[in-house]
């Protein structure tokens, strides 16, 4: 047998059998294929799911948007509301202070009126003037320019304590008469006689000085 080679037989016929069985190149299987079909199937679902995930993850954040957005609405048109009606409460407040000032301002009025016509009833003019000509020499007449409330010119001689008018004489001379008011806003006797005194005092030391005062 040396020097003789042996053929098997089937060696030559079962390799280009199990050749012709192997897939050629580029093609697959069809366990494979239904491989492939199943993971993009899978794939698919999955995307499908990822989708589904986000278009729900996206409605639920619309929602809490919208409840966020509503509640601050709600907030600020409470705010708002509650700023109106303080602004309102304020308005309503100052208009109620504003009629009662002018209530208090309409009596206030009254009640000085009654009581500057009740003072000027009580001074006798003709007395006054007779007095006023005997000071300055008894021959020099003077007139008082008839007093009534509503001339405006004596209402512009009235002060919180004393009220005003003028004296004037046949040469031009013009004395100002100055009579204590006795309503509620003036001090006691005592105390007007006192602050009438330092008044006399304090003219007289104007008048020492060289400075122009009126002569009482």
């Amino acid at each position: 047998m040396s020097g003789q080679s042996i053929s098997d037989p089937l060696s030559k016929v079962s390799i280009p059998l199990l050749r012709n069985q192997e897939p050629g190149h580029g093609e697959k299987s069809e366990g494979g294929q239904e491989f492939e079909q199943e993971q993009k199937q899978d794939r698919d679902q999955d995307w499908d799911q990822d989708q589904d995930e986000k278009a729900g993850n996206e409605q639920d954040d619309e929602r809490e948007d919208g409840q966020q957005d509503g509640q601050q609405d709600g907030q600020q048109d409470g705010q708002q509301d509650g700023q109106q009606d303080e602004q309102q409460d304020e308005q309503q407040a100052e208009e109620q202070d504003e009629e009662h000032d002018d209530d208090q301002d309409d009596d206030q009025a009254e009640s000085e009126e009654a009581e500057i016509r009740k003072l000027l009833k009580k001074i006798n003019l003709p007395a006054l003037c007779d007095r006023a000509s005997q000071v300055r020499g008894g021959d020099i007449p003077c007139t008082v320019e008839d007093l009534q409330y509503e001339n405006s010119s004596f209402r512009a001689m009235v002060g919180r304590r004393h009220i005003h008018f003028d004296l004037d004489f046949d040469d031009g001379a013009v004395w100002i008469v100055r009579v204590p008011r006795c309503g509620a806003q003036s001090p006691p006797r005592t105390l007007r006689e006192y602050i009438f005194e330092c008044e006399c005092l304090t003219l007289h030391v104007l008048e020492d000085i060289n400075i122009p005062t009126p002569v009482i």
